[in-house]
């Protein structure tokens, strides 16, 4: 059965903070003035509606309900909102929500409905999350998977949606309301591109002091009060909530703390105003602006962006200003003028900049002096850099403008150099341009919490949080860049009468963002902080499944309801999930059958069908008969090219390098010719043409693999390399961490030489999903076209070594031939780290690998010989000892075919697709294939191909090979 993906981009769960500028607004006898004052809050970021796309379904599936409710604690506020979804196709559907939040909104849970009623996630680990989610959708039944992507980006991946029914989920998250001008805004923006047949938004307010309601897309609110706690309610049928917003100013209490319990102990998050602003501003006469000009660009304010430098120029008026432009790669340096603050030529460049290709920080020149200031416009999702970028020696202040910015790697850079996060989702322009001039860099101390985490909004308010220590007082100091001591507040403690269960939240929230500025030494922290507290991260996610049964075998931790249910499962002894054991021993028989079949002497006459067997054939003696053409040297540590070989072995070295010196196979490829509208156009028009015809044809093709990679081939054919590596750099940007995508893109990197970009790309698909073994296998074959034989051969070794949840047939014996292939070709090589008994070179006239992006996808390789003998899975070895490796039905292969020796004539190789089982189908499966000629000899030659495959049981022409002798 063929399923559709469902992809829900949801605006829904961004919350604004407070900007300055508030009318007065009083208490009216306990019910909230109502207002319309647009001018409030400063202009909110463009985000695009709620939008569910559902590819290849016949109808769209439908928001029918929407529910928002929000609990709102002096200066915290923690927000739900549930969605029902109903899905009028007759179709199964897999949905993934993609949704960004802004700095300091922390999403503390999700849950979904199971049998009837809402299951809470739990945490886990973030590799494991994944495996298990996939393992249990390969069963069909009801898992969901909320992880964190980049930044604050987070990623909801839901099933099933069945055909004709409605499907449930709630997300949940946190937040500071902030202090600006002694109140909180909260604000909830509801664009949706449906409107929901019903809705309904509940608000409680607990020690919020006076209350102003600012927008109310409901009208009429229902409002109650009891036990201190205010609650407005409000409901609709068939409301139209595009671009609406309910939003809502509370005053509170000057240094108002929050109090919340967790485990026994008390934990206090408070807010105090930031320090004065500095006495003379900042007056620059150079400053170098670092734009970030990648297609992710198209999601940030760019308006707003140049209305913050136009009102910076209009303060500084005269000044020279250097542009730094980067995508997948920096452009020249150019310089411009600020005259009496006119910028004229500056703008122009800035708005004539497209936003294309992938983001490479670490291309930024900060090292270079002449520059007093730094301004970097950039989102800080870095999806194109082997490092990190370097803070200058000079005030670095990052701009973002965008909900779902990883603010965290931004303000640690800033920071870092004496600068600061400029967040324009949160300030105007002018505001912004007028703190960046007074901004005074701080040190925080606080006294009497414990493990005290602080986070500062400059210009606005200093949060901290913490646990208390007993009954000491509790002090906040803050100190100037040169040590001077600015001020203190003392903190009060709330009584024990009304608690936030989510201040832990919040602070773990807090603790971890502080440890992400150094992620890669503080990763297990993070991890263990993550599911403490119940958080997704970059180290955990938030998972449910379907059964107690799934919890025990999987060995997470489940939710209340479920957990004495698990408990009795666990004392029952419920298998967990298996590993395999022995893999070694599986592996080295399957290498000593390889080994079997390349010794083995096959005719090369006429086909006669009755002298073929399927098996593979046998040969008498132990393992090993047949000494490898080099060996591992144990006490050297190096690889020993030897001439020794057993009397089994079918021919001498000498012979093999006589072969190796008059192979004389020619390989020839099928040119790839996609059937599509946007091609024709482009394959028709000028040279010159062709960047700007692609960028008018992108905003409807924004989410195809297939179009970036055609235009690349179709720009590279002209000769525009640069501009070719461009556009297909902007698969980095498509999806984040989606490794399937990765996947090709570094293929497509390697086709291009571009193989020190590749390592880069399979690096982080390895640190995304270090459980399956292609991972491995991919990283080791980029190192060795990059130059570092060394590394590839370790890594390509983790594929035999290692064991996966998932078994992938036959991947061992090919790697462990592409190990032995390297190590032939390469002087000095360190074996020592092997057993002993897969050292083995092994060469090859004929080799073909075929590898694709979909995971349970099963292409089938097919290599028809002179004899018109067909090998494919079903038919694995022919009669002139042509061996196809074993059949991979899951997802990504390899599969390949092998040939020691071959005869003259046409070797014609096919690739048909056979079927799949996934539940998200993308447009198409991208398959790659490697043809080889002399395999694992010093004269080895190679050429590579990408395809797309459509429809099940394709079957189409990729190559050939000719063999002349």
């Amino acid at each position: 059965m063929k399923v559709f993906p469902l992809t829900l981009f949801c605006a829904a769960l961004l919350a604004l903070f407070a900007g300055p500028g508030y009318c007065a607004g009083g208490k009216q006898h306990g019910v909230p003035r109502q207002t319309e004052s647009p001018d409030i809050v400063p202009r909110p970021p463009l985000l695009p509606p709620v939008r569910l796309e559902v590819k290849g379904a016949e109808r769209p599936v439908e928001l029918r309900e929407l529910a928002f409710k929000a609990e709102i604690v002096g200066s915290l506020a923690r927000t739900a909102v549930e969605m029902t979804f109903y899905n009028p196709n007759s179709r199964v559907l897999e949905g993934e929500l993609q949704f960004p939040l802004l700095d300091g909104q922390t999403v503390t849970g999700f849950a979904l409905d199971m049998d009837g009623a809402m299951r809470d996630a739990v945490p886990v680990e973030k590799d494991k999350g994944r495996q298990v989610f996939e393992d249990v959708i390969r069963r069909k039944v009801d898992p969901a998977l909320l992880e964190v992507t980049q930044g604050n980006s987070f990623k909801l991946r839901l099933y099933p949606i069945n055909p004709g029914t409605t499907r449930k989920v709630r997300l949940v998250y946190a937040e500071s309301l902030g202090k600006t001008d002694g109140r909180g805004l909260y604000v909830l923006p509801m664009a949706y591109a449906q409107r929901p047949e019903k809705c309904s938004l509940e608000v409680s307010v607990r020690d919020g002091g006076d209350a102003e309601i600012l927008r109310n897309p409901f009208g009429a609110l229902n409002v109650s009060e009891a036990g201190g706690v205010r609650v407005m309610k409000a409901e609709a049928e068939g409301i139209s909530l595009t671009g609406r917003a309910f939003e809502a100013a509370f005053s509170g209490q000057k240094n108002a703390a929050v109090l919340g319990h967790r485990g026994g102990d008390r934990w206090l998050y408070a807010e105090i105003p930031d320090a004065p602003a500095a006495e003379t501003s900042f007056r620059p006469r150079n400053l170098t602006i670092l734009w970030d000009a990648s297609m992710s660009a198209l999601k940030r304010d760019r308006e707003g962006e140049l209305a913050f430098l136009d009102a910076l120029f209009q303060e500084l008026k005269d000044l020279d200003v250097r542009l730094q432009v980067v995508r997948d790669a920096p452009l020249p340096l150019r310089e411009f003028k600020v005259a009496g603050g006119g910028w004229h030529n500056l703008r122009a460049a800035l708005e004539s900049e497209p936003c294309d290709g992938a983001t490479s920080l670490e291309c930024f020149d900060t090292q270079s002096d002449g520059s007093e200031l730094y301004l970097l416009f950039t989102d800080g999702h870095d999806n194109y850099s082997a490092g990190a970028m370097k803070a200058p020696r000079v005030p670095l202040y990052a701009v973002m403008s965008a909900a779902g910015g990883d603010a965290v790697k931004l303000r640690g850079l800033s920071e870092e150099s004496g600068g600061t996060l400029v967040d324009l989702t949160k300030l105007t322009a002018a505001d912004a341009a007028r703190r960046l001039l007074s901004f005074m860099p701080l040190r925080v101390s606080v006294s009497g919490l414990s493990d005290a985490a602080v986070r500062r909004e400059a210009g606005r308010f200093i949060a901290v949080a913490g646990a208390l220590k007993d009954a000491r007082p509790i002090t906040v100091t803050l100190w100037g860049p040169k040590g001077e001591k600015l001020g203190e507040t003392a903190l009060s403690v709330p009584s024990d009468g009304s608690p936030s269960d989510f201040v832990p939240q919040i602070w773990a929230s807090m603790r971890i963002d502080e440890l992400s500025r150094e992620y890669r030494l503080n990763r297990g922290e993070i991890r263990r902080l993550g599911k403490a507290f119940g958080l997704s991260t970059r180290e955990t996610s938030l998972i449910v499944l379907d059964s107690a049964e799934d919890y025990a075998r999987y060995d997470i931790t489940p939710p209340a309801e479920l957990k004495k249910a698990v408990e009795a499962l666990r004392a029952k002894g419920v298998p967990a999930a298996q590993t395999e054991k022995n893999k070694l021993a599986r592996v080295l028989a399957e290498w000593t059958d390889y080994q079997k079949w390349w010794e083995k002497e096959f005719p090369k006459g006429p086909y006669i069908p009755n002298l073929i067997k399927a098996k593979l054939p046998a040969l008498d003696g132990a393992p090993g008969v047949g000494q490898a053409l080099f060996s591992a040297r144990r006490n050297a540590g190096t690889v020993e090219r030897s001439m020794l070989r057993s009397e089994s072995a079918p021919s001498s070295p000498e012979a093999e390098d006589a072969r190796a010196a008059a192979s004389g196979a020619v390989i020839r490829i099928q040119p790839w010719t996609p059937d599509s509208p946007y091609r024709d156009r482009m394959k028709a028009a000028r040279t010159e043409d062709l960047y700007r015809i692609y960028l008018d044809e992108r905003p409807d093709r924004q989410s195809s693999v297939a179009f970036f990679l055609d235009v690349s081939d179709l720009l590279a054919e002209r000769g525009l390399n640069d501009l070719a590596l461009r556009v297909l750099s902007n698969l980095a940007e498509m999806d984040l961490e989606n490794r399937q995508i990765l996947r090709v893109l570094g293929y497509r990197l390697l086709q291009s030489e571009q193989a020190a970009r590749a390592v880069m790309i399979f690096r982080k698909v390895l640190e995304l999903c270090s459980d399956e073994p292609q991972s491995f296998r991919d990283l080791g074959l980029a190192l060795e076209r990059s130059g570092h034989p060394q590394e590839a051969v370790e890594t390509l070794y983790e594929v035999v070594r290692r064991t996966f949840a998932r078994q992938f047939p036959g991947i061992e014996v090919i790697a462990l031939s592409e190990i032995n292939a390297i190590a032939s070709r390469h002087e000095g090589m360190d074996l020592a780290f092997m057993d002993r008994r897969f050292v083995r070179a092994m060469a090859l006239d004929l080799r073909v690998v075929l590898t694709w992006d979909s995971d349970n996808t099963d292409i089938d390789l097919h290599v028809i010989d002179p004899n018109k003998e067909e090998a494919y899975y079903g038919h694995a070895l022919t009669y002139q000892g042509g061996r196809v490796s074993k059949d991979n039905t899951l997802g990504y292969g390899p599969e390949d075919y092998s040939l020691r020796i071959a005869k003259p004539g046409i070797y014609r190789v096919e690739v048909n697709f056979y079927g799949h089982g996934q539940q998200v189908i993308s447009e198409a499966t991208t398959i790659q294939l490697d043809f080889f000629t002399d395999w694992g000899r010093a004269n080895q030659s190679r050429q590579s191909v990408t395809m797309r495959l459509k429809d099940r049981k394709d079957r189409i022409f990729v190559g050939e090979f000719e063999v002349k002798k």
